[in-house]
C-alpha cells in the first residue's frame, strides 16, 4: 500500500561500486567490509525469487503468507540471528488462489484477460454460459429469470480492484442474491488496465461468498457488450479456483536482531511488510522492501560486526490490511519505541536512491557514515541534506508502515529515492495483477544497492556513542504555517509558528482567509492538512518587494477582517523572521528585519529554505497548509480569540 503521502527512505547500491569500498576503508573497516560483501556476493534477488516465485501472492490468512513468514525465520536463523515470530491477529476464514482461466467460446474463440479479487467465490470447476446484461433493479429479475439462469451478469460499473460486495464489510445486496437464486453463474465487471485486484472480506465460514466477482479488462469486457447489444448468442468459459480454509487463521510478524555489544536494548530497526495482495506475486510491493531489509541484516551478520546497540529486522504483517503489523508491534514493545534511535523502511518502487535529508542535529553523523556511499556508483551519487522543516507526527496513521512509527514519535529518514536511471512505473504494479518478479528484475541492481546502504546507515546509526537526537525531527505542539512559493523546479518554503496568545483575532482571521471561510477549520496535525493553491486559493499575487521580505495579497478581504484593531504584539521574537497580517493579506521576513507598520506581526519563522530574495513579482504561491499540533491549536477558533482579545 501507498497513499501519501510522507517521504520514506530508499536507499541504492550499484554491483560493481569498488570505489565505494576504498572510501569506506578510510573511514570504517567494518563499513569497507559491508560493502565489499554486498558487492562481491549480492543475495537480495534470491530472496525476492523466493517471496514471489516458491511462495507467490502472500494474502494475509493464506498459506503463502504463513509459509514465507516461517521461510524467513528460518532464513533469519541460517545467518546466526535470533529470530521469531509475533502474532498480531487471526482470520476469521483463509483464503487460497489457484490458477484461473477463462475464454470466449462464441461467436469465436478469444483468450480473456481478467482477474479476481481475494476472498470472493471461485468457480465450481469449468463453467460454461451465455452472457447477459445484468438488471438494472430488483423487480426487473423476475421477468429476466429464464435469461440469467447458467449465465454470465455483465455487471454495471468500473471496477477499481475492490470486491463486489464491498471489501472491509462484505454484504450481499438484494439485487445479488435475487441473480444468485436466478442461477446466475457469476458477474462480469468492466476493469480499466493495469488491472487491479485487491479483496473483499468473509467474517464466518458459514457465509462464504458464492457468486464469481470477475474483473475483465475495459477493451474485452467492452467488446462483448457490443456484442449482446447487437444480439449476438455470447458464451463464456471460467475455471477460477479460489479456496478457503476454515479458520482462525493466525498471522504473524517477523523480527529478527544482530544484538548490539553495549546497548543490546537499544535499537535501529530496518522493515518492510512481508504480506502482498495476491493477483501478481508481491514482487514490488512489498518484496523490494522486504527482501532489502533482510539483505541488510544478511551483511552485517556476514560482515561479523557488533554495533554498539542493536540492529533490528521487522517483516511487517497485514500492511494491506490496514498495517495491522507495524500498529501491533509499536504498540505491543513500548519499552523498545523509547529506545529506538531510527525505523526506516522501503514499500514503493525500487528506485535508486540519491541522498537522505536529515534534521541539523543529525547531520555531522551522517555525512561522516554515509561519506563511502557519495560515489559508490556514479549513476547514483549520495547527497546529504540537512532539513530544518520538522515534520508532523500524524493523528491518523496511513499509506505504509513507517508512519505508524511517525505517530509513536520515533525518528524516522527523509530520503530521495528518484533517479534519472530508474524508469519504473508504481502505478502499473501497485495492486495490479502486473506485480510479479519479472517487473523487479531490470532494477536488480538497486535492490542490492538499497540493501548495502541500508545495511551502511544502519551500522553507523547503531555505532554512535548515543541515540540519535529527536531535536527538530516532528513539531512541537501549537499552530503552523507551512508556505511554498515559486516553481515545481525552485520552490521556496517558509514554516510559521503562529501565535494565537500574543495576536489571537489577528491570527484567526489569517486562518479564514486561508482556509477560505468565516472561521479556521477544527482538525489535528494530518498527512493531507488543509491546502491553498495558486488555482483554489483565496490568496493572490505574491512578490518580493525588497530583499528578505515577501508579500501577498487577498483576492477578496473577508468582511470579519476589515475592522480587526491593529496590535502591537510585543511578545513575537524575529530570530530567523516574522509573519505579519492585514485584512488585505499578509507579509513575511526571512530576517530580524522589520515588518511594514501595516502587518500586524502573528507568527515566527522557524524554518526557511534559501533563495527567498530571488523570488520576483510574478511567481506565485504553490501551497499554505496549516497544521494543528496539540490541543490548544484544534481548540483555537475565531470566536474564542475574539473573546481573548475582547478580555485583554
Amino acid at each position: 500500500m501507498f497513499c501519501l503521502r510522507h517521504p520514506l527512505l530508499w536507499l541504492v547500491f550499484i554491483l560493481f561500486g569498488l570505489p565505494g569500498i576504498a572510501a569506506a576503508s578510510q573511514e570504517d573497516p567494518n563499513i569497507a567490509k559491508i560493502i565489499e560483501i554486498g558487492t562481491k556476493e549480492p543475495q537480495v534477488m534470491n530472496w525476492v525469487d523466493i517471496l514471489a516465485n516458491r511462495f507467490g501472492g502472500r494474502y494475509t490468512g493464506s498459506d503463502a503468507y504463513l509459509n514465507a513468514s516461517d521461510w524467513a525465520v528460518w532464513q533469519f536463523e541460517q545467518w546466526g540471528l535470533k529470530a521469531w515470530k509475533e502474532e498480531v491477529g487471526t482470520m476469521p476464514v483463509g483464503f487460497n488462489r489457484g490458477p484461473w482461466f477463462g475464454k470466449m467460446n462464441k461467436p469465436y474463440e478469444k483468450t480473456l484477460f481478467f482477474a479476481t479479487p481475494s476472498m470472493t467465490a471461485g468457480t465450481k470447476g469449468v463453467q460454461t454460459g451465455h452472457v447477459v446484461v445484468a438488471p438494472e433493479k430488483l423487480e426487473d429479475v423476475a421477468e429476466m429469470k429464464d435469461k440469467i439462469k447458467g449465465a454470465w451478469l455483465l455487471w454495471p460499473g468500473k471496477s477499481e480492484g475492490l470486491a463486489r460486495d464491498g471489501r472491509k464489510v462484505t454484504v450481499m445486496s438484494f439485487l445479488v442474491k435475487a441473480c444468485v437464486d436466478a442461477g446466475a453463474l457469476g458477474t462480469i465487471q468492466s476493469a480499466p488496465e493495469p488491472l487491479k485486484a485487491m479483496d473483499g472480506s468473509v467474517t464466518s465460514w458459514d457465509d462464504l461468498p458464492v457468486l464469481p466477482d470477475i474483473k475483465l479488462t475495459e477493451k474485452q469486457y467492452d467488446e462483448i457488450k457490443g456484442l449482446v447489444d447487437k444480439g449476438e448468442s455470447v458464451e463464456l468459459q471460467f475455471d477460477i479456483r479460489n479456496h478457503f480454509k476454515m479458520g482462525p487463521v493466525p498471522y504473524h510478524n517477523v523480527i529478527a536482531v544482530l544484538e548490539g555489544r553495549e546497548k543490546p536494548d537499544e535499537f535501529v530497526v530496518v522493515g518492510g511488510h512481508l504480506d502482498s495482495f495476491d493477483a501478481g506475486t508481491g514482487a514490488v510491493d512489498d518484496g523490494n522492501g522486504a527482501t532489502s531489509a533482510m539483505e541488510a541484516l544478511r551483511l552485517l551478520a556476514k560482515a561479523g560486526v557488533k554495533p554498539r546497540r542493536s540492529v533490528m529486522t521487522v517483516l511487517f504483517a497485514a500492511e494491506e490490511m490496514g498495517l495491522l503489523g507495524s500498529i501491533d508491534v509499536v504498540k505491543k514493545h513500548p519499552d523498545w519505541n523509547k529506545k529506538i534511535s531510527l525505523a526506516m523502511a522501503r514499500d514503493g518502487s525500487p528506485h535508486a536512491i540519491t541522498g537522505a535529508s536529515v534534521p541539523p542535529a543529525w547531520h555531522s553523523d551522517f555525512e561522516r557514515f554515509t561519506a563511502p556511499l557519495k560515489n559508490l556508483n556514479p549513476k547514483f551519487p549520495f547527497t546529504l541534506q540537512k532539513n530544518e522543516f520538522s515534520s508532523v507526527r500524524p493523528e491518523n496513521v496511513g499509506g505504509t508502515d513507517i508512519s505508524v512509527y511517525m505517530q509513536a514519535g520515533i525518528p524516522t529518514l527523509l530520503g530521495a529515492g528518484r533517479s534519472s536511471h530508474n524508469n519504473h512505473s508504481y502505478g502499473h504494479i501497485w495492486h495490479t495483477v502486473y506485480d510479479t518478479y519479472d517487473n523487479i528484475v531490470p532494477y536488480s541492481e538497486h535492490q542490492q544497492h538499497a540493501a548495502i546502504c541500508q545495511a551502511v546507515i544502519a551500522y553507523g546509526i547503531a555505532e554512535l556513542p548515543n541515540q540519535l537526537s529527536r531535536e527538530g525531527v516532528y513539531l512541537g505542539d501549537g499552530l503552523y504555517a507551512d508556505i511554498t512559493f515559486g516553481t515545481i523546479e525552485s520552490p521556496k518554503r517558509v514554516m510559521v509558528r503562529l501565535d494565537i496568545d500574543g495576536a489571537p483575532l489577528q491570527t484567526a482571521h489569517f486562518l479564514a482567509a486561508v482556509e477560505g471561510k468565516a472561521e479556521p477549520q477544527r482538525g489535528g496535525p494530518r498527512a493531507n492538512p488543509v491546502t491553498a493553491n495558486a488555482n483554489a486559493t483565496p490568496l493572490a499575487k505574491v512578490f518580493a518587494s525588497k530583499p528578505g521580505l515577501l508579500e501577498a495579497r487577498f483576492m477578496e478581504v473577508l468582511e470579519q477582517s476589515a475592522n480587526i484593531p491593529k496590535t502591537a504584539n510585543k511578545n513575537l521574537k524575529p530570530v530567523k523572521g516574522l509573519l505579519g497580517f492585514t485584512p488585505d493579506g499578509f507579509a513575511i521576513t526571512k530576517t530580524k528585519m522589520a515588518l511594514p507598520e501595516q502587518y500586524t506581526p502573528i507568527g515566527s519563522v522557524i524554518a526557511v529554505s534559501e533563495g527567498m530574495e530571488s523570488l520576483k513579482p510574478t511567481d506565485t504561491l504553490r501551497s499554505l497548509r496549516i497544521y494543528r499540533v496539540g490541543e490548544s491549536a484544534k481548540a483555537f477558533e475565531a470566536a474564542v480569540a475574539k473573546k481573548k482579545e475582547d478580555t485583554n
